[in-house]
């Protein structure tokens, strides 16, 4: 099953207009400071307050300011960008609103109305703002790269591809623009082109684990298995614990185990077509090899020996899942669950919801996984993933809680809980997040670092 996702977006921009105070040396003491008087002070120490990550408190701060001087651009801007780092989408699209009122012709502004609406799960909203940043400033490369992720979410692959492809013509070289470039041509089911775009990033990026593993992936899809083995093994070697090449590194062996047994088991199924086993193993191996039509036919063969069953239906849902036709998998695995309930099937129910940017739905079918086997590390992990997509960070910091204390040395759940922290304005907790992500990748406590100091 695909578990890739494309990168989300992270665009919003902290604008701050005044300039930052002198720091005093060390050994002076530095009296408590006044309270502000004015606007000026008032925007100041909001902006303090929101790099400490002391969100609740910038939000009062910039109110203040924008009480005493209402046309203040910067406090519009940056009460905005502070209600979206809280999950406020709507509060923060008010925010630009009155921010565009006093600025309508300044992009980055377009680019955050558009980020809000993409976190919020509306791409047609989304692209309508990177257009009209796009418009403004025709090129400006994140802003293209945004409007073609946009596309892609909202199944216009083609206009997606066409998008990223004049991203890259300005910036040729840029292994994240030919990154999201590949993920489009791959949804747009432009397989070779994705392979090739994906062993492009390899070389631009040769130390990107993501980028050996979707070339990878690409490279099984197309039967070319020892180059595929060969893409996830470096993978692997750049990040051990990377679960989703080790499932891909097995389905590629076994695919390349399973062809010489192809025709012999198609005959099998042909004489034989009321036997329900023979019917779903053949399936499953034209799934292996994604021959998906092929195993579509089978697999409706096998539903229809056995329809009250819930192991056709979810073996269908995931060949469904592998060619992208993702309402057809979430309809699969519901009729599964009709039948069964298992933590597992509900996972793969919310994979299926998050492909298609369906995260409420996504959220529910994760807290029925983790209903049932609380311990589930990767229910507890995407659940969280979920809630930071709706912006619903206390409920995410707490999913990234379980999922660490599930795999305490799982890199990436601990750095999500460190930036769920921060979210929450929790900077103890984040700073704590860093000496636990030291010891265990020291790019990713780099990383963390970086959002600490901000």
């Amino acid at each position: 099953m695909k578990h890739a996702k494309g990168m989300r977006l992270a665009l919003l921009l902290l604008l701050t207009l005044l300039p930052a105070a002198a720091r005093p040396p060390r050994a002076q003491t530095v009296p408590p400071p006044a309270e502000p008087r004015d606007a000026a002070g008032f925007f100041a120490r909001a902006v303090e307050r929101h790099r400490a990550g002391a969100l609740g408190e910038a939000v009062e701060d910039y109110g203040r300011a924008l009480g005493l001087e209402p046309d203040l651009l910067a406090a519009h801007v940056n009460l905005g960008v502070a209600h979206a780092q809280l999950g406020r989408a709507e509060q923060s699209l008010a925010s630009f609103a009155q921010a565009l009122r006093l600025a309508p012709d300044v992009p980055e502004i377009h680019l955050n109305v558009g980020a809000v609406h993409m976190v919020a799960g509306r791409p047609a909203d989304a692209l309508r703002a990177f257009e009209e940043a796009l418009r403004l400033r025709p090129d400006w490369v994140m802003a293209r790269v945004a409007a073609g992720m946009a596309r892609s979410r909202a199944g216009r692959h083609a206009e997606a591809v066409e998008t990223l492809q004049g991203a890259l013509r300005l910036k040729p070289d840029d292994p994240h623009v030919l990154f999201q470039l590949a993920a489009a041509q791959s949804a747009a089911g432009q397989l070779e082109a994705a392979a090739e775009s994906y062993r492009r990033v390899t070389l631009l990026a040769p130390n990107s684990p993501r980028a050996h593993f979707q070339l990878g992936n690409m490279q099984m899809m197309a039967g070319e298995y020892e180059g595929a083995l060969a893409s996830l093994q470096e993978a692997l070697r750049l990040k051990p614990d990377h679960a989703f090449a080790q499932d891909r590194l097995g389905v590629t062996r076994a695919r390349k185990e399973h062809v010489g047994r192809l025709e012999e088991l198609r005959r099998e199924a042909e004489r034989r077509p009321e036997d329900y086993r023979t019917q779903l193993e053949l399936a499953r191996l034209y799934n292996v090899l994604a021959r998906y039509d092929e195993s579509e036919r089978f697999h409706k063969r096998a539903v229809a020996l056995r329809p009250n069953h819930h192991e056709p239906h979810n073996s269908m849902g995931v060949n469904y899942m592998e060619a992208g036709r993702y309402a057809e998998a979430a309809e699969s695995f519901r009729r599964a669950a009709a039948h069964t309930r298992h933590h597992v099937l509900y996972y793969s129910l919310a994979q299926a919801y998050q492909h298609q940017g369906r995260y409420e739905e996504a959220v529910a079918a994760l807290k029925e996984s983790v209903g049932i086997k609380p311990d589930f590390f990767l229910g507890q992990y995407e659940l969280g993933v979920a809630y930071l997509t709706l912006g619903r960070h206390a409920e995410a910091l707490e999913a990234f809680r379980q999922a660490v204390r599930i795999d305490p040395r799982h890199v990436d759940a601990n750095l999500k809980l460190g930036m769920e922290y921060l979210l929450n304005g929790d900077r103890t907790g984040a700073r704590q997040q860093y000496y636990v992500l030291r010891d265990l990748d020291a790019e990713a406590a780099r990383s963390l670092q970086q959002l600490i100091d901000k």
